[in-house]
């Protein structure tokens, strides 16, 4: 049986972070600079950095990290707001494009769940915005070709891919989905 204790101590301590609360934040008072150091690190590679940062400063042991480690997985928090609300500024008008072209677009994963599963948007960084359409749909998806002018930032491109009967495509910087 798993058990934390066996992980190393910033393992722990990002473990503990991540899970529902109420939060057992007892490990973070027993992180040294190099812990504080590596549970940053292991957080950032993971994604979980902003849910890391949001966990402690909402928990109040913020101030326990050092300076650097609070910058650190500030930036990365912030960074991930910014994303989000770029991500949602570029959506509308694509979301608005597909329905002018008759498409019912469905969203999946990261923005459904940033919106309806997370307290904060900025907890579910995001690369790119997942949407499948019926395949059916697929022509008039070409036929909005226009969606790289109608977004915000003209920085929406879209990638598509199969599954079954439906296609997806993604509005991002992520590789081709095709497969």
């Amino acid at each position: 049986m798993f058990s934390p204790t066996t992980l190393a101590l910033p393992d722990q301590a990002l473990l503990m972070v991540i899970r529902p609360p109420p939060h057992d934040l007892s490990s973070l008072h027993r992180l040294d600079a190099a812990g504080w150091a590596a549970l940053a690190a292991r957080a950032t590679s993971a994604n979980l950095a902003p849910l890391l940062f949001y966990t402690l400063r909402h928990e109040g042991v913020l101030d326990l990290a050092p300076a650097e480690v609070r910058q650190r997985l500030s930036e990365e928090y912030y960074a991930s707001v910014r994303r989000q609300l770029l991500f949602s500024t570029e959506l509308e008008p694509v979301l608005a494009t597909l329905r002018s072209h008759g498409v019912v677009p469905l969203l999946l994963k990261g923005v459904v769940l940033a919106e309806t599963t997370y307290p904060d948007v900025g907890l579910r960084p995001m690369a790119d915005i997942d949407i499948l359409v019926h395949a059916a749909d697929l022509p008039r998806v070409r036929q909005a070709d226009q969606l790289k002018v109608n977004s915000a930032n003209q920085r929406a491109t879209i990638r598509i891919g199969r599954r079954r009967q439906f296609h997806s495509f993604q509005l991002g910087e992520k590789k081709d989905i095709d497969g």
